[in-house]
């Protein structure tokens, strides 16, 4: 299961979720992303941590969550942000939030 409450990203451990980002400008409209422009979504334990727990880019804003990207985190809070890039010179945050890892059930699966 995923749901989002506010800037709060809430997904089953371990569960294959998709979660559709869309950028607006300044106005309001719907941003048309340019040539070499991708949305990345990237998480960490906490904010000023060197190590990425998740890093995930898309260019047609759907962000496709595997198992094997949160089977192995505990089950709590993580710090994340998604940004418009090129990889190069241009990065642009556009939320900041927390995702929240939930238990599964029934883990026997594993």
């Amino acid at each position: 299961m995923i749901s989002v409450d506010g800037t709060t990203i809430t997904l089953t451990r371990g569960d294959t979720e998709s979660l559709v980002v869309t950028v607006t400008d300044a106005e309001g409209n719907p941003y048309v992303l340019g040539e070499g422009e991708y949305i990345e979504l990237c998480v960490k334990a906490k904010p000023t941590d060197a190590d990425v727990l998740i890093r995930k880019t898309t260019t047609d804003g759907t962000i496709a969550f595997e198992r094997a990207d949160t089977w192995g985190l505990a089950v709590g809070k993580y710090a994340y942000n998604v940004r418009v890039e090129n990889g190069t010179t241009s990065y642009h945050t556009i939320i900041e939030g927390k995702l929240a890892i939930t238990a599964v059930v029934d883990d026997a699966a594993d």
